[in-house]
């Protein structure tokens, strides 16, 4: 007979955009299964604020953390890419480049490295 273990994965997608009571409640949600059985397993995203650090470091989670620039460049090459692809089957017109890189650099800064 095979020796069953079984596992519980959880996963919290953009801790960092929760407010700050609501972040607290969630650490301690995590602080209180990581350190209850072996049975569950955490996976945390989200950009690496002081308190989420700072509370996720006591514990067993493995953090990763990513280059926002990185990311940033990401969204550029995405955002060009689409709005020129959209601009050359005219479902967008923009006939400057000035005001064309004016929407695509507006479009990355509201993106906030999402």
């Amino acid at each position: 007979m095979t020796d069953i273990n079984p596992q519980t994965f959880v996963v919290i997608d953009g801790l960092d955009e929760c407010p700050d009571a609501g972040r607290k409640s969630v650490l301690t949600f995590i602080n209180a299964i990581t350190s209850a059985k072996t049975v569950f397993k955490v996976f945390v995203t989200g950009r690496r604020q002081a308190d989420i650090a700072r509370a996720l470091d006591h514990q067993r989670v493995l953090q990763v953390a990513t280059d926002s620039q990185g990311t940033t460049d990401d969204i550029n090459l995405l955002v060009r890419q689409r709005t020129a692809s959209l601009m050359s089957t005219q479902s967008l017109l923009i006939k400057s480049n000035v005001l064309f890189d004016h929407v695509v650099s507006t479009l990355i800064r509201k993106a906030d490295g999402m």
